[in-house]
């Protein structure tokens, strides 16, 4: 059984990366509704162009996948969830004023909900994504920050030292 699109596989594989990169910028905006959208844009099509159904191919894979998939989304989103409650934490702690802590805490509440469908749905895209761009940045600043400093002591103790 090939897998084709208007009678032709480069179609199919041609929708399948726009797909990806939609997935991928609806991660960077962190937008799950434009990935969603996506999705049924490229069922729909291929459910009509295509002489397969998409019941054949759902009627092949077996139940322990499905399950395995959701668990591992599930297992990211709890872990995702618990990073976000750290960042949003660091930025809470920073309000002066109580009224705007609690406008921000109940809107980052608000994104939590859309944030944790789309992690657990698409975590294989959103897992390589969060690695590469949260914790190698919080990696690669917390490691500046640190040689920020080391390099401030030598040079104040060089200063120091002259005197």
């Amino acid at each position: 059984m090939e897998i084709l699109l208007f009678g032709s596989s480069v179609w199919f594989y041609i929708l399948l990366c726009v797909l990806i990169f939609t997935s991928i910028i609806s991660e960077h905006i962190q937008d799950g509704s434009t990935s969603f959208i996506a999705f049924i844009v490229f069922i729909l099509l291929y459910y009509f162009t295509n002489e397969y159904s998409i019941i054949d191919y759902i009627s092949m894979m077996r139940w322990e996948w499905f399950v395995i998939y959701i668990g591992i989304g599930l297992v990211f989103a709890i872990l995702r969830t618990v990073w976000a409650g750290y960042s949003v934490r660091q930025e809470y702690l920073t309000f002066s004023d109580p009224d705007n802590a609690k406008y921000y805490l109940n809107r980052q509440l608000d994104d939590l909900k859309g944030n944790v469908t789309r992690w657990m749905s698409q975590w294989v895209i959103s897992l390589p994504y969060w690695i590469l761009v949260d914790l190698c940045g919080e990696f690669f600043s917390r490691l500046y920050d640190y040689l920020t400093s080391v390099f401030t002591y030598l040079f104040e103790y060089r200063i120091g030292s002259k005197k």
